[in-house]
């Protein structure tokens, strides 16, 4: 399983700032890097920005198109069965990874970008230093320390990125006992790069990665708080989180198929 998007952008992306009616977006609702582009066009109120969605289960044919799988949707733009042939309209002759997100040009047909960071950034504007610094961090020590651990080769392996990941969880747990939002008292895009790979920590990665050190829910009591104050108080992040989509893409080969029942809830109401 590939989730991890190389940067491949193309000059569009430079001319762009938030002309919006020409651009279309293709995303997994279970991908943390596609749901990055998600929060941010909901959060900017970006409806001009059209939104396809694939099915969660990579077979393959890699990312493909169910509309009959309820929360997935048919290709509007083009009507072609998978990403991979979008990938083929709109850059003929690319060679890289077909990944989530990507967006595309409807007017001139081509590729603007398939690099997360550089769609929410587009969306959100360019981040200060303290936000960069934010977003780089939890990147590097969060979001991907995540598949470290699951793919480890070997025990050795294994125990050194399992450090290094909770080390990196208990930072952040400090900086959020401090204030209300990763990178200050204001919501930045440092906390929608954290929540896409936080809300997923509990549900997957404790058991599907072997992140199971600790919990969430139970042993980072300021990181929860501020999961369920996004999730409850804020639409953009509740109403782009979709909780089948996200197992079902984890757990989507061999034995491994079998999705956990738990943890239940899913994500715990903000009261409790």
């Amino acid at each position: 399983m590939s989730l991890l998007p190389p940067p491949h952008t193309s000059d569009t992306m430079k001319q762009i700032t938030r002309q919006t009616k020409n651009l279309h977006l293709y995303v997994s609702r279970g991908c943390p890097f596609a749901h990055r582009a998600l929060i941010m066009r909901d959060l900017h109120k970006l409806d001009n920005i059209s939104v396809d969605v694939v099915d969660p289960v990579l077979g393959d044919k890699g990312w493909v198109f169910s509309p009959s799988k309820e929360g997935c949707t048919k290709d509007t733009i083009y009507g072609l069965d998978t990403l991979r042939q979008v990938y083929e309209k709109v850059d003929p002759g690319y060679s890289g990874s077909i990944t989530v997100p990507l967006l595309i040009d409807t007017h001139s047909n081509k590729l603007v970008s398939n690099e997360s960071a550089q769609i929410a950034e587009m969306m959100d504007g360019e981040f200060d230093k303290r936000v960069k610094k934010s977003t780089d961090f939890v990147h590097k020590n969060i979001t991907l320390a995540v598949y470290k651990v699951g793919f480890s080769k070997d025990q050795t392996a294994y125990n050194g990125a399992i450090k290094e990941l909770f080390s990196a969880l208990k930072k952040v747990e400090k900086d959020l006992r401090d204030s209300k939002y990763l990178a200050g008292d204001s919501l930045t895009a440092a906390d929608v790069f954290l929540y896409t790979s936080i809300v997923r920590f509990d549900p997957v990665y404790v058991q599907r990665f072997k992140c199971n050190v600790g919990m969430i829910r139970h042993n980072f009591p300021w990181i929860h708080l501020w999961l369920r104050h996004l999730y409850w108080q804020v639409p953009a992040f509740r109403d782009t989180t979709d909780f089948s989509h996200i197992k079902q893409l984890y757990y989507d080969k061999g034995p491994e198929s079998i999705i956990p029942a738990g943890p239940v809830p899913d994500i715990e109401k903000l009261e409790e």
